[in-house]
């Protein structure tokens, strides 16, 4: 308990890192007194243990999370200069605030789709279809504008009862194959 109160570590019970997180000298974490970057959102600063899920982002060089919808508000996730693609392009990404790294989202959202889907519940489904659909909206590549367009009609077909969810999970993941 001392330890929480004098800021050596994650006031969060479920975490309970040593702060600074992985000796992390960024301002973020310097500037923030208890702030830990395994469960905090810096935007928000409100603590999440999420897992399995587009909704919580996550830095591929730093390890700072961000929550999506957090992101997308502050446009830390937009467009930007594809990192893998052909000179000239682009693809959504997060940036992070933590230390300035863009991490590309397709590959993010693929990750967790072809790892996750298959054991989420139709409410689970909806909800990260209905985030990635929200990450991608303002897509201007051509995979990006598909996954945008895909989740959307999936939504719909869901909501609807067009599709079933175990369906709707197959499409998603032939897409992304």
């Amino acid at each position: 308990m001392v330890e929480v109160y004098l800021h050596k570590r994650c006031r969060n019970v479920t975490c309970k890192s040593l702060l600074p997180v992985d000796d992390c000298d960024c301002k973020i974490c310097l500037g923030n007194k208890g702030f830990c970057s395994s469960c905090m959102c810096p935007i928000c600063l409100n603590f999440d243990c999420a897992s399995n899920t587009c909704s919580w982002i996550g830095c591929d060089v730093c390890s700072h999370w961000c929550h999506a919808v957090c992101g997308i508000q502050k446009k830390l996730i937009k467009p930007g200069p594809s990192l893998k693609g052909p000179s000239g392009t682009s693809e959504m990404q997060f940036h992070c605030i933590g230390c300035g790294h863009a991490s590309e989202m397709f590959g993010f959202v693929k990750d967790v789709f072809m790892c996750c889907a298959k054991d989420w519940g139709v409410e689970t489904l909806l909800k990260e279809l209905d985030c990635v659909r929200r990450i991608f909206m303002g897509s201007e590549d051509r995979k990006g504008k598909e996954l945008h367009f895909k989740t959307d009609d999936l939504l719909l077909k869901l909501q609807t009862k067009i599709v079933s969810p175990s369906d709707a999970c197959n499409y998603i993941v032939q897409f992304f194959n």
